[in-house]
Formats: structure tokens, sequence, C-alpha cells
């Protein structure tokens, strides 16, 4: 993804004597489609405080998904933000794909919260997942100064942009352990504590997607406490102590399970948060306990080891798929790749090696991400042939989703396969497809009406 600029007005301060308008918009629930004014194609997903006015100046929380979901973080941040007062916004437009399409929505999401809210300049957050994420951290930099914040999530920087010193944002990162860029994080949360800006990672268990609502929590959580920090908010006594007894009740929670590595991690972010608005020598205390501890200790070694081995089972199954797709003996090719990714699945299913479990899994979730994200290019250009050898890599991940076998159908139908289209067709049914006005409707089948296969199964599906 390339280099992402708004246009600077869009993230300037409302004219004196201009009233946000939003007094006819509920409070305290979640509108899912919330039209832009000046383009009504563009929409959002809102939630307003229950205690919103437009007297006051409130925070917001941007929300880019990777999928143009804006209701799903929007829900994730709703309860943090009703309890500390941010307003939330998520696009139901912005998505990966091209970078007009980020920029378009980005700009039309600004634009219209800033005319319809009371803001507060100084506090505009972003909140991205995945290719999201990596839209944020680049609206962050490329608004100078006027993003205080963003959570990343499931993602970090572009690959072609480095953090630096003068980084204009503070970064609070999230991940799943089973994420296949949990070990990007990992090195992303290195660098950024070389170069000494402020930074937090926050890791919980589960996959490529929103962090849950207690993660998104801590995140606001930390915000607030580095806008005290950095003086954008003023700071507030009894907050402070609100978050820190919670933040001590979580972390000794995670202690008495025992889960020490997870502990250990939030000990070190409450001494980092708190350093500067509270005493944080009992947090000192804690982490040295726990780094002599075995668990930790272990805990780290999975980690790396289980980042080997995803980088080495990655590179083989990238590998064994583009010889596939070169061409040459396909049938053997195809073969290799279907044991491939039956190892895979037989790794990521056993439950004696954490380390082989997890690096598995990352990898079978990263491959399918990519070619699904292949397939829906090649079927936007017609290449109905590397969309199918996509299609036939997908169903060996995830063999039982009938969604694979039925664009598996449109493919092999456009490309004139027609025997292997009702087999598809065939297979879709078997896994649970019964949508069979969508068979008749989509052009993609027309080939394949006139053939008694294809009859037979829109017959079945149509019998009560």
């Amino acid at each position: 993804m390339s280099r992402l600029y708004l246009l600077p007005m869009l993230m300037c301060s409302l004219p004196n004597g201009v009233l946000p308008a939003g007094q006819d918009l509920p409070r305290g629930q979640i509108i899912e489609k919330v039209a832009c004014r000046d383009d009504t194609s563009q929409t959002y997903a809102l939630y307003l405080p229950s205690g919103y006015t437009p007297e006051t100046q409130w925070p917001i929380l941007y929300a880019l998904d990777a999928g143009a979901r804006g209701s799903l973080p929007v829900q994730r941040f709703k309860e943090a933000a009703e309890e500390y007062g941010y307003i939330l916004a998520g696009s139901n437009n912005s998505r990966n794909g091209p970078v007009k399409i980020v920029q378009d929505a980005v700009n039309a999401l600004i634009h219209d919260t800033q005319e319809r809210f009371s803001l507060n300049q100084q506090r505009v957050y972003l909140a991205g997942f995945s290719g999201g994420a990596r839209a944020a951290v680049l609206v962050g930099l490329a608004a100078k100064g006027k993003i205080a914040g963003i959570v990343a999530c499931g993602a970090g920087f572009p690959p072609d942009i480095q953090p630096g010193v003068l980084m204009p944002f503070a970064l609070y990162l999230a991940v799943g352990d089973e994420d296949f860029n949990f070990p990007e994080l990992r090195e992303l949360e290195k660098t950024l504590k070389g170069l000494r800006v402020p930074h937090e990672l926050e890791t919980f268990s589960g996959d490529h997607e929103w962090p849950p609502g207690h993660v998104c929590a801590h995140a606001l959580e930390w915000l607030e406490l580095q806008a005290m920090k950095s003086g954008i908010r003023g700071k507030d006594a009894s907050l402070i102590e609100q978050i820190y007894a919670k933040t001590i009740e979580e972390a000794e929670s995670i202690e008495k399970e025992p889960r020490l590595f997870a502990a250990l991690e939030r000990y070190a972010a409450a001494w980092r948060s708190f350093a500067g608005l509270k005493d944080v020598a009992a947090f000192e205390v804690k982490m040295k306990q726990l780094e002599i501890s075995r668990d930790v200790r272990r805990s780290r070694s999975l980690e790396k080891e289980a980042a080997m081995r995803q980088k080495s089972a990655d590179d083989e199954l990238s590998r064994l798929f583009d010889d596939m797709a070169a061409g040459g003996d396909h049938p053997f090719a195809a073969q290799k790749l279907k044991a491939g990714i039956a190892r895979l699945r037989d790794d990521a299913g056993q439950k004696t090696n954490e380390a082989r479990r997890l690096a598995s899994l990352r990898v079978l979730t990263r491959f399918w991400i990519a070619l699904n994200e292949q397939t829906v290019l090649a079927f936007e250009r017609r290449e109905y042939t590397s969309a199918a050898l996509r299609l036939e890599a997908m169903s060996g991940i995830r063999p039982d989703n009938p969604q694979v076998y039925y664009h598996l159908a449109r493919a092999h139908s456009m490309s004139g396969r027609t025997k292997e289209a009702i087999a598809a067709l065939r297979n879709a049914i078997a896994k649970g497809y019964r949508d069979a006005a969508t068979l008749e409707s989509n052009p993609d089948l027309a080939p394949l009406r006139t053939q008694p296969g294809y009859q037979k199964i829109i017959e079945g599906l149509k019998k009560p």
C-alpha cells in the first residue's frame, strides 16, 4: 500500500460560531450506518456516549477495518468508550485494496464527524485492524501531529515505512497469539523500545482479529494516561487511581491463575504506563520476581521457536504453491501442495507441541487470507484459471467451507471446465450450500444451466 495523504483542512478546528450538528442522533447505542452528508455513498458506524452534549469537546476514535466492517470495532470499543467518554466512528467503506478507497473513506469520515460533533482537536485517535492498522499508521504520519494516538491491531507499519524517533503519535499494539503477524509486532515492539517513543504491546489469546473488549479497554486507558503525560488533557487523580486499581487487580488475577508470562507483561505495561503519574516501585519488584521464573523462560523460548517454525513453514508452503502455479507437472505439484497443507492442518490440531501448533495455525491463516485476496483480484481481472488454482488450495485449508466450492464452480464455469464446475457445486451442496436463487441468477454459472448435472442440483435444492 502506498502513502496516503489527507487534505489538511479536514484535520483543522471547526470555524468559530459553527455549532456542530449531532443532537438528532441517539446517545448510548450503536448506529450501524450514518451517511456522510457530502457523499452519501460513504457511511460509518457511530457510538455517542450517553452523556454527549455539544457544549463539551470530546475525544474521538476513528476505526478502520480491513473488510469495511465499521460496526465491529465500534462494538469492541463501546463499553470503554462509554466509561471514558470517547466518540467512536468506524468506516463502512475503508478496506484492504487500492489506496484511493481508504483515502476517500478517511477523508469523508473525518470531514463529516468534524461538522456534526463537538470534538477535542487535540484528542483525535485512530484504530485499525490488519490492513486498516497499516492505513491508520499512514494517516497518522500524513496528519503531521494531529493524530494523538493509534491503536494498531493485528499489524503495524507498512512494509516500506520504518518507525522513527520523531513518530508523531503514541502507538498501542494488540495482537493474538495465533495471529500470523505476531512475530512482526514483537519485532516492532523491540524497535520502538530502542527509539524510546510512547508505545505498548498487548497480546491476547486469539487469531487474526480485532481484540476482545477488555483489550480495547486497556488501549483507551493507556491513551488516557498518555494524554495526561503529554499535557493534552489535565491530570485526573481520581481517574489515575481508578485505572491503577483495575490494573493491579487484573495483573494479580493473571498471576494467580497462574499465567506468569502474561502477568509479567501486564506488570511491565503498568510500570511504563504509570511512570511519572504514580510510584511504580511495586511493579518493579513484581517484574524482578517473575523474570527469573521457569514459566517465563519457557514462554519466551516457545515464542522464539514458534516464530522460527512459522517462517520455515511459510517459506515451504509458498514454494509449493509457486511450483504448482508455474505449470509443468501440475498434478504432481498440486499433490505436493495438498500434502503440505494437510501436514500443517495436522500440526495445527495436535496438542503436544504448542510452538508447532501456533506456527501451523498462523501459516494456514496467512495463506488463506493471501489466497482469498488474490482470488478476488483474479475474478476482477477475469483470470479464472488463476482464481481456480487459488480456490483449490483454499479448499485444502478449510475443506468444510461451502463458499470456497461455490466460487470454485464459478471459476471453472467461466474457464469452460463444465465437468469440474458441476463437481465443485456438488461439493458446495455437500458442505451445506443451499442458495438456489444465487445459483440461478449468477451469470458466471450461465454456461452450466443446460447441463443435466446442474439442473439436478437445482431441483434438489428446491425440494421441500
